[in-house]
């Protein structure tokens, strides 16, 4: 309700405002959508940015998964230089469907995986902050691949330090869903072995040069 009245309002009253994020909700009609998806929460990139604006930062690149946060690194740069605002609006929102079943959490995984290597080319960061990029964007692969290396502990002991990563972020989910007082933070457990093996297959067929079509 009133979502592009207040928005409108927002740059007519102050004409320093260069871009407008708001808040979202995002619909809960599957199992897997109250899974992946947070319920309600702050809009990373804008819903709306003035045209002038966007023509000046080329707008976003075609690069596939993390263009989003490339353009906003972009805009948010040009807001600093420019002195001018990226502004949120708390009380507005937009509305949609998450990722609604296994199939298509698949999909999206393996769309991520064949463009990330595109994406933390692109992405504005060096050094320690672009590592810590790197490990965000692959961190359902790593929970994966360190639960196979964990598996293997069975068979010999040298692999069980391998296996850290996984009890880490297992352990985090499950302390997720205590403090939520709810079990889909604790289910990310298993969507993540869906999405980590999806991802590991969009990295393999962008490197053996299968398909590099972005967003394909």
């Amino acid at each position: 309700k009133n979502f592009f009245k207040k928005s409108i309002e927002a740059f007519a009253q102050d004409k320093t405002v260069a871009a407008i994020k708001t808040s979202y909700t995002t619909k809960q009609e599957t199992l897997i959508e109250k899974i992946v998806t947070k319920k309600i929460g702050e809009g990373f990139e804008p819903r709306f940015i003035r045209k002038d604006v966007f023509i000046e930062i080329n707008g976003f690149p075609e690069i596939g998964f993390g263009e989003d946060v490339v353009f906003v690194q972009k805009l948010e740069e040009y807001c600093k230089e420019k002195n001018m605002k990226f502004l949120f609006l708390k009380d507005v929102y937009f509305s949609g469907h998450g990722v609604q079943t296994l199939k298509a959490l698949y999909k999206q995984g393996f769309w991520y995986g064949k463009t990330s290597l595109l994406f933390l080319s692109k992405v504005r960061e060096s050094g320690l902050q672009k590592l810590k990029r790197a490990i965000f964007v692959y961190m359902r692969s790593i929970y994966l691949l360190s639960f196979v290396l964990l598996l293997l502990a069975l068979l010999n002991m040298l692999f069980l330090i391998a296996g850290v990563p996984f009890l880490v972020i297992f352990l985090s989910r499950i302390m997720a869903a205590i403090r939520e007082k709810s079990p889909y933070p604790a289910l990310q457990t298993i969507t993540y072995f869906v999405s980590g093996f999806a991802l590991l297959h969009g990295v393999l067929v962008f490197v053996l040069g299968l398909d590099r079509k972005a967003g394909l």
